[in-house]
Parts: C-alpha cells; structure tokens; sequence
C-alpha cells in the first residue's frame, strides 16, 4: 500500500480527503447509535474501518497504526458494559475520543516532520553559509558582525582574528573606501542590489580582485549581507588577454587599435574644454641601419628604450603608442597652447638622439622624425588626423630629419590630405 507523503491537516490538498473519511466516521457512528436499542454489543468494526479509511486518505501510514490500535482499545473497553451510563453514553464518549485521537495524532506528526524538515533546511543553510568558494559577510553599517569560513580564507584572517571595527581596513585607501560607501548604500536603502568588481586588500597587505554583491537585510538597524567571490585569477586573465589584443608585445605600449581608442576619449573631452589635440606621428632616423649591423636583438633593445623614454616624457593624460617597426604615436591631450606641445616634442627628441647600449659593449644612437597634426584644425576624425601625422612625419625627414613638421604648415606630400 503506497501512502501520499502529506500529513494529516499538514496542506490544504488534505483537507478534502480528510473531511470525505471523516463523514465516513460519522456515517458509522450514527449507524451504531440507531442500533443501540437492537444490540448494545454491535461489533465496533465501522468505526475501526471509518478511522482507518479517514487516515488512508490523509496520506499517513503511521497514523493508520496508531488509530488502528486506539480502535481496539476502547472496543475492548466499550464491550464488557456493567452500568446503565456506560451503556447510554459510550457512543458519544466513543466519538469524542477518536476526534481527539485524531486531532493529537495529526498535530503531533504534523509537529515531527516539521522538526526533521526545520533540521533539514538548517543542515542545508549551514552547508551553504559554510562553503569553500563564496564568502559571506554581514555588516552593521559598515561594521562586520559576522563572516563565514570562506571570507576568512578569502581575505587571510583567521577564526579569532577580528576584521577589524570599520571595514575600512579591507580597502586599498581612503579613497576607493568612500567612493564604494557613496555608490552602494543609496540602493540598497532604496531595496535594490548593488553588485560591483572591487580590489581589496588581504590581512597580509596582498590586493586581490573580488566580485561583491549586497542586499539590505535590515533599513531600521542598517544590516546588510554581502556575497564575495574571488575573481583574481580571471581579472589576470582578462589583463593578459587584452594586453595580447591591445598592447604591442615588444614594449607593452599601446597598439593600433588601443591608440584610436583613446584619440575617440580624447576628441570630446578636447571640444568641451575649447583645447587643442595633438596627434604626433613618429619614425626613428637610422634605425634599419643599426638593425642590420647590430641584429634584431639589438634593434629591439633599442625600441625598448625609446619607448621607456617616450613615456617619461609626456604627462599624465597623455598616450604613446607603437604601431610597429620604428614608428610610434604620441597623442597629446588638454594642449593650453602651440609652445606647451613644442616643448614635449622637443624633449623627446632630445631623449631619443641619447646612446643606447645595444650590446654589452656597443653602443648606438637614432633620431626622430615628427609630424603633427591639430585637432581642430587638421581634423576631427582619428584616422585622419592619424593620416596627417603620417604625412607631416614624411615632410620632417624630406626637411632634414631629427625636427618636428605641422600638418597645417603646407608640403607637397600633405597637398592631397589637405583637401580630404
């Protein structure tokens, strides 16, 4: 005999078959009360069945056995009747008695699979709250109150160490810790999420990347719960991956398509601020010279360290790329006037024309050859105003070599350009 899994009274699809058992019960029951006055002694069967029937349709196998023995039990007390009220009255205290059976019967199975059900979900809460990989963080404001194993692990403390009373021992400075608190909390006080990809900093002061998701638990006492995730090694990979896509692999210098990124960046800002824009094409003089007497080996050498001094040339926002071979680009942005580019393309000159050691005992030296074009006088597009660099360059190294030429100071090789 299979048995539904439901208890009795444990949903509302019981309901209905209890209540079809229980009209049984009471079909029988009036049917021993109509014979009384025939035969006292009826055989208590119907009720035993009806019980038993009521029982079956709830879906309990215990509760079967357990009123099954009930029934037997007040038959065997209700048969040998010696006094006149026992006789009158022991259908109803009969009835009585199985109701309540049944109602304790049912409360106390319905009471015994909610603990094993409450002890299962808490077993499965443990598990979740105790795992190996996401580690869990619940705040007071910005004050931890409780974390899991695995942020333990996650973050290098271990089971005593305090995280300390403000979270703000867990940020690389100030800094990113304000700006975190200032993007969050708005939403998550709102009832939102707030998800993000952040750095934090280990007990042992080793910055790790973490994907850090909350959700307010609680607005009135500011509790919120955080899920970390650690993402070091795949944010490794992605650098790894883009700097294969977008940086040269001789001197980690931006390439071609890296370069036009950043002119695209760099051309709004430039219109906003009402500032000029320098694209500075440049190609050594004299570098397949000494490739071929020194090797490539050499020549690379070479690249490296005039890459190295492109870069301490230039300010902060600015950008030098390498589109291959000897040529390079400078992108010079928030330019206040002629002179101030003038003087970086000067210093790089100077920088480039330096000796660099190619081999343990050699030496060689190359110079550069610049074209420059202005944004917004020789263009507003990156690939033209990249053309006109190109075409200025060409009429440096015509001019001489080792000397900055200007797009908009008209040559024969930019004649056509011009009129693009």
């Amino acid at each position: 005999m299979k048995f539904a899994s439901n208890p009795p009274f444990g949903n509302r699809s019981a309901i209905a078959p209890f209540a079809v058992g229980l009209a049984l019960y009471v079909a029988a029951l009036l049917v021993r009360i109509a014979l009384w006055s025939v035969e006292p002694r009826l055989p208590f069967a119907p009720f035993s069945v009806a019980a038993l029937l009521t029982f079956y349709l709830c879906g309990s196998a215990p509760g079967v056995l357990v009123v099954a023995l009930s029934a037997g039990t007040v038959l065997y007390l209700g048969a040998p009747v010696q006094w006149a009220w026992t006789q009158r009255w022991m259908p109803e205290i009969s009835v009585v008695g199985y109701a309540l059976i049944t109602i304790l019967i049912g409360w106390l199975m319905e009471r015994g699979r909610l603990a094993v059900r409450l002890a299962d979900l808490n077993r499965e809460q443990e598990m979740m709250l105790d795992n190996e990989l996401v580690g869990i963080l619940k705040l007071r404001g910005r004050k931890a109150i409780w974390r899991n194993r695995a942020l333990e692990q996650m973050l290098g403390y271990g089971a005593g160490d305090p995280l300390g009373e403000d979270m703000r021992t867990l940020y690389p400075d100030e800094d990113s810790y304000r700006r975190f608190g200032e993007d969050a909390y708005p939403s998550l006080r709102e009832g939102g999420t707030y998800r993000t990809q952040i750095r934090l900093v280990r007990k042992d002061g080793q910055a790790i990347w973490v994907d850090m998701s909350g959700v307010m638990l609680s607005a009135g006492r500011d509790e919120s719960m955080w899920l970390l995730l650690d993402i070091t090694e795949l944010k490794r990979y992605q650098e790894q991956v883009e700097s294969m896509a977008f940086r040269d692999g001789l001197t980690g210098l931006p390439n071609r398509m890296l370069l036009l990124d950043r002119i695209h960046q760099a051309l709004p800002l430039s219109e906003r601020t009402n500032r000029e824009l320098a694209v500075c094409f440049i190609d050594l003089d004299g570098f397949k010279d000494i490739n071929d007497r020194f090797g490539h080996d050499a020549g690379d050498r070479l690249l490296q360290a005039v890459a190295v001094r492109m870069q301490a040339c230039l300010r902060g926002n600015d950008t030098v790329a390498r589109l291959g071979g000897d040529e390079f680009v400078l992108v010079l942005a928030q330019l206040h006037s002629r002179e101030e580019c003038q003087a970086i393309l000067d210093r790089v000159l100077e920088f480039v024309r330096e000796p660099v050691a190619v081999t343990a005992d050699q030496s060689a030296a190359v110079s550069a050859s610049i074209g420059v074009a202005l944004c917004p006088e020789d263009g507003t597009e990156p690939e033209l105003l990249l053309a006109r660099a190109d075409a200025a360059m060409y009429a440096a190294k015509r001019a001489g070599r080792n000397r900055v030429h200007y797009f908009h100071e008209r040559h024969p090789a930019a004649a056509n350009l011009a009129e693009a």
